[in-house]
């Protein structure tokens, strides 16, 4: 039996096995850079950051931490429920809670607010941080409260 012969052989025999497993879809790798077309996400953990009768996110979700990074994915070409896969297994045993909604924007609305899209791989290909914020208090919350108003809010339900 040649080596090709053998090569097919083996893919043929074992292929049987391997079609049983439980297969994830490869999602497809961001690129190195943020293009302005592409959608990302804030996961949401606290149900104050948004409101579920009014259907919108609140400004409060966009207020970034006191190191300036706001984590954040980005979410083109993934399916809904890829996305909160990727909640459930990156971003909520980093808060020890559920993922209760996500705001959706485009990289466009935060460059459109002077602010920079990091890609920062850890803990995920698709991860990045938000920088850029201003120092003033009150620019940060005007910067907020625009993200939040173009964000779509997705419920996890």
């Amino acid at each position: 039996m040649g080596l090709k012969s053998l090569a097919t052989w083996f893919q043929e025999v074992f292929s049987g096995c391997l079609s049983g497993c439980k297969k994830r879809a490869r999602e497809p790798e961001p690129s190195a850079t943020v293009e302005e077309s592409e959608c990302i996400t804030r996961y949401i953990f606290e149900k104050k950051r948004y409101s579920k009768v009014n259907k919108r996110v609140k400004y409060k979700a966009f207020i970034p931490p006191p190191n300036g990074q706001m984590s954040i994915y980005r979410i083109d070409e993934l399916e809904d429920a890829t996305i909160w896969e990727l909640a459930r297994e990156y971003v909520e045993p980093q808060y020890g809670k559920r993922a209760l909604a996500r705001a959706d924007t485009s990289a466009e609305k935060v460059f459109a607010e002077s602010l920079s899209i990091v890609p920062n791989v850890d803990p995920h290909p698709r991860h990045a941080e938000m920088t850029g914020w201003p120092s003033n208090e009150d620019a940060k919350q005007m910067i907020a409260v625009t993200l939040a108003d173009d964000a779509k809010l997705i419920l996890n339900e």
